[in-house]
């Protein structure tokens, strides 16, 4: 029974300190895919919304209420911006951010959520089902494309 134990303990230490997480698999590739999609979403009330969308090269913005009116725009990006907010990704091991099924509807939560698209796999995790235990890596991630949207929104 003690050998047992010892084979457990022993396993578990092992996995632990090689950085796995039980039950997750990491999904996000070492180096950035080329087809990186970002997509931050925020649904306001009175059907008001907010989209920012970012690839290898460009950067779009979003934003309306109602079914009809809405705005876009689109603005050049450099790759090393991108590449950034994909260690960023990484960092926080985004892949690894696990929504629970029951979603808050409550005034803390902003509707939004965040879709990481790549080599015809993809990511979403949306904001109000995220348990407390992920929600500090989640609100990194947003704060960094919301910098990142910030300094390529307005026209130069």
């Amino acid at each position: 029974m003690n050998k047992i134990l010892l084979i457990i303990l022993t396993t578990s230490f092992f996995l632990c300190s090689t950085g796995c997480v039980f039950g997750q698999e990491k999904l996000l590739p070492e180096e950035m895919p080329a087809d990186l999609n970002i997509v931050l979403t925020e649904n306001g009330g009175a059907n008001s919304f907010r989209s920012i969308s970012i690839d290898a090269e460009n950067i779009k913005f979003g934003s309306g209420s109602g079914w009809h009116s809405h705005k876009k725009t689109k603005r050049e990006i450099p790759p090393h911006e991108v590449e950034k907010l994909y260690r960023v990704l990484q960092e926080n091991q985004f892949d690894r951010i696990k929504g629970e099924s029951a979603y808050d509807f409550s005034p803390q939560v902003r509707n939004g959520s965040i879709m990481v698209f790549y080599n015809k796999k993809s990511i979403i995790v949306f904001d109000g089902s995220i348990p407390e235990r992920n929600r500090e890596r989640f609100e990194r991630v947003w704060k960094a494309i919301l910098e990142t949207a910030e300094k390529y929104q307005t026209e130069n």
